[in-house]
């Protein structure tokens, strides 16, 4: 269990660093009493490269995660894949809306999340020792799971809606169409993994690398928008003048 949650704070810690310089802009917005539109354009395009970093990461550990694991901890660890399944899959819908906290604060409705987070992590506690008891870490990670779905997931996003006023569907639908093209590099690691079974640290690192190098193509050509592309242009641009001299 201890494996999966290092891996689950890992993702946590990416998510947050984005966000988490997001909250005095958004603070700034709502203090110029700014429409929900423009707050859901903001969540939408700082939520878009959140993905970009999340869903890699999340496809990584479906993939290559028990791999990685027997490497790591060795065998006889392999329950702690599914553990961090269970743990990391539920996170990454709430980590990629992240900024949706930082308009929460600006607004000063913070509380309603704290309040039902506190009610979650009881709940929580009593479901998890009940089905650890009965399938010991998977268990615990499985009532973890569950608090998460319906706290982070469903109960945030009608908030979301109702209250704050996101147009959550226009966000979800956004993420949605832009992680489709990654579907790609996927199945043919998948499809590579039938013939050539990852079998040592030197195979592992071919294939990461290998998935990293489709995932970058496929997100520049076929899943970022303009905005996204001008980034990433402007930061090759950096490192070839500095190559340059």
């Amino acid at each position: 269990y201890s494996i999966a949650v290092t891996l689950n704070q890992l993702f946590i810690n990416l998510s947050t660093a984005i966000s988490g310089v997001m909250l005095p802009k958004m603070s700034k917005l709502v203090a110029s009493n700014i429409n929900s539109d423009r707050l859901t354009y903001e969540m939408i395009k700082v939520g878009r490269i959140q993905n970009y970093i999340i869903f890699f990461m999340c496809s990584g550990l479906i993939i290559f995660g028990k791999n990685f694991i027997i490497l790591w901890a060795g065998r006889g660890f392999e329950e702690s894949y599914y553990v961090a399944l269970l743990l990391i899959i539920p996170l990454c819908i709430p980590l990629i809306q992240n900024l949706g906290l930082s308009i929460m604060q600006a607004m000063n409705k913070y509380r309603f999340r704290t309040i039902t987070m506190a009610l979650a992590s009881i709940v929580n506690i009593i479901i998890s020792i009940f089905l650890a008891k009965k399938w010991g870490a998977t268990g615990a990670a499985l009532g973890t799971s569950l608090s998460l779905i319906v706290c982070n997931i469903i109960i945030i996003n009608i908030y979301y809606y109702k209250v704050i006023k996101l147009n959550i569907i226009k966000f979800w639908k956004n993420i949605f169409f832009q992680t489709i093209p990654f579907i790609i590099p996927i199945l043919l690691i998948i499809f590579f993994m039938h013939f050539v079974v990852i079998d040592g640290i030197k195979a592992f690192i071919i294939y990461v690398t290998i998935y990293t190098f489709l995932y970058c193509i496929v997100a520049y050509f076929f899943s970022m928008n303009d905005y996204e592309k001008g980034m990433i242009n402007k930061v090759l641009a950096v490192f070839s003048l500095k190559k340059r001299y």
